[in-house]
Parts: structure tokens; sequence; C-alpha cells
């Protein structure tokens, strides 16, 4: 994924003109990420990366929300396949989030769990998770749960309606 200071992570016969995150890339490229990065939608953080890499040439905003962008950024998660990365090199897609990690069943979420919503759009992590002797449970996620703004923290029963499932 990290490439030499020097070189294009895509084009190897061309110098770096600078780096996103860990990734070198040409002038071409920064050019042709910033102007994708252009139609990413306000709400997407981080959002100077939220680009791909077309099969050939060229890059385009990813489609969604950028929750498991966001997600991938926090966990420090890189993708199963390499054309599915952020210009930084994070995973942009859920399912890259997912990879190698079971679904919880009947069993409460920890911090640090994942909860994807059940419209295969939201995703989040799991901050507080905590059952009284009451039997009263509190599950906390933070995530971009919200298209109009940054990463915040809902309530799973109250704000996320109880809906959604749980990986570890």
């Amino acid at each position: 994924m990290e490439t030499r200071s020097g070189v294009c992570l895509l084009h190897s016969d061309r110098r770096a003109d600078g780096a996103i995150g860990s990734c070198s890339y040409c002038a071409s490229c920064r050019q042709e990420i910033a102007a994708a990065v252009r139609a990413v939608p306000p709400g997407v953080t981080p959002r100077e990366c939220f680009a791909v890499a077309l099969p050939g040439a060229g890059w385009r905003a990813p489609p969604g929300s950028g929750a498991a962008h966001w997600l991938a950024h926090e966990l420090s998660a890189h993708p199963v396949h390499p054309h599915t990365r952020c210009a930084a090199g994070f995973a942009v897609r859920r399912a890259d989030l997912l990879f190698g990690r079971r679904e919880l069943i009947r069993e409460l979420p920890r911090a640090r769990d994942l909860w994807v919503d059940l419209d295969d759009e939201l995703c989040g992590l799991v901050v507080k998770s905590a059952s009284s002797e009451s039997g009263d449970v509190e599950i906390s996620i933070r995530g971009l749960l919200n298209v109009s703004g940054g990463a915040a923290v809902c309530d799973f029963y109250r704000d996320l309606h109880a809906r959604g499932r749980f990986f570890r």
C-alpha cells in the first residue's frame, strides 16, 4: 500500500507530486483526486481522501454516505482488495470492515465492536455497552450517523430504534 515517497502509487513511471496519508501520487492523480473529492457530499469525513481509483485511469467519489470510510480511518482498516481503497489507503466499503469478523448472536456487544444498520448504509463503533441488575441494556454507538454532520454518539435503542447487527 505504501509507496516510495518519490514515485506515484498508480504510475510507477511518474514522480510523486505529494502524498495523501501514506500514499504518494503524481500531479495528474492529485488533480483527479481533488476533482473527485469536490463531488463528495458535505457530511462525509474525512473528505480529502474520499476518492477511489477507476480501473485503467481516473478517480471518482465512491457512492454512499462515507460511514464505512470514516470507520476505516478510525480503525486504521485497509481493504482486502486494493482497488476499493480511498486515496489515503483505507477501506471505503463496509464489507471490507466486516471481513474476518463474526456476527454477534444473543450476546451483548463490547466497546470497539462494530454496528451495522439493516439498510446496508450506516455503520459505527460501539463505545459503551452495559446491562444493569434490573436487566436494562445501554448501548452507545459512535459513527457518521447523520448525513449533515460529523461523527456523533447515539443511543442504540432511542436513536437507532434497536435496528442493526453487531460484529466482533
